[in-house]
């Protein structure tokens, strides 16, 4: 049988004899608990948003969620506490993502103008290639209330500041910006995600890469800058 050790023996020149030997198959090893839970939480994680931008969040259920994902509801109350837990976690899933590419394509080695182009072709482009995510992040969310406002006004922190970092390279670049405040940033990264939630709330989040050239134009303005002629 085929695992076991075989006795079987074939004949070789001159008369010698030899054994033909099959081990067994190596077992597999187990996944530990941590990663089973980790891979299951992941799962979940991937179904919320696959159902929250099919159905909205106020039509998913839970049920939705570990039907996609394949698991118990007993294994999704081991790790969420409800649907709007998962949610969230969900909703951080998309974005930790989103601002790891924006940092990842978005060294500091290039011209100033060049890295916002690079910022912007990127955070607009994300959304095109991730539609669910961005109806997460940018649509869904404000169905969840105060909880999730909080979270996602959060994230827009996060963007300006890195608006603010290409302000002030553009700074040391010797480039005439204007002073510009909190408020002022903060007002800029709210008026470009008005633009693109537009868009993505419409089921066109496949066009909202086409508001590169009007934002970078925008912004280079609000900076104080003359945008590039091109």
């Amino acid at each position: 049988m085929v695992g076991e050790t075989s006795d079987e023996t074939s004949g070789e020149p001159g008369g010698g004899r030899r054994t033909a030997t099959r081990s067994r198959p190596r077992p597999r090893p187990r996944r530990s608990t941590e990663d089973v839970a980790a891979w299951q939480r992941q799962r979940m994680l991937t179904a919320m948003v696959a159902a929250v931008a099919e159905k909205g969040y106020t039509s998913v259920a839970v049920a939705d969620v570990v039907q996609r994902a394949r698991v118990s509801r007993a294994t999704f109350y081991e790790q969420f506490e409800d649907k709007t837990d998962c949610f969230v976690a969900a909703f951080h899933m998309c974005v930790d993502s989103f601002v790891e590419k924006l940092r990842r394509r978005n060294p500091p080695g290039p011209p100033p103008r060049q890295r916002l182009h690079i910022l912007l072709d990127t955070y607009l482009g994300e959304m095109a290639e991730f539609p669910d995510g961005a109806r997460v992040c940018l649509v869904e969310m404000y169905a969840v209330g105060a909880r999730a406002a909080l979270h996602r006004r959060q994230i827009q922190l996060d963007f300006v500041a890195l608006l603010q970092e290409m302000h002030a390279g553009f700074a040391a670049a010797g480039e005439p910006v204007r002073d510009l405040t909190d408020f002022d940033f903060e007002a800029l990264v709210g008026a470009i995600s008005s633009l693109a939630t537009n868009k993505v709330a419409a089921g066109e989040a496949a066009d909202v890469p086409t508001l590169l050239a009007p934002v970078e134009h925008f912004v280079l303005t609000n900076f104080g800058l003359t945008p590039d002629p091109s």
